[in-house]
């Protein structure tokens, strides 16, 4: 699966506004340290497992149901 650049622009965004280190939305996601790394720096589009794709895809669906 592969996380685009508007996915990780959003995780990176929504890291900001909730104030966020990288261990703490670690935890919310239950994601270890070196995949999310990787999400958050590397050059987006970027392969990843479809567990991790579901579990950060997941995350922004649910953050964006608040706003609305």
């Amino acid at each position: 699966m592969i996380i685009n650049d508007k996915q990780q622009y959003e995780l990176l965004k929504l890291k900001s506004i909730k104030r966020l280190n990288d261990k703490q939305l670690g935890e919310i996601l239950k994601l270890n340290h070196g995949t999310l790394k990787r999400i958050l720096d590397s050059e987006a589009p970027i392969s990843v497992s479809t567990k991790t794709y579901t579990i950060a895809n997941d995350f922004l669906l649910e953050e964006l149901s608040k706003k609305i």
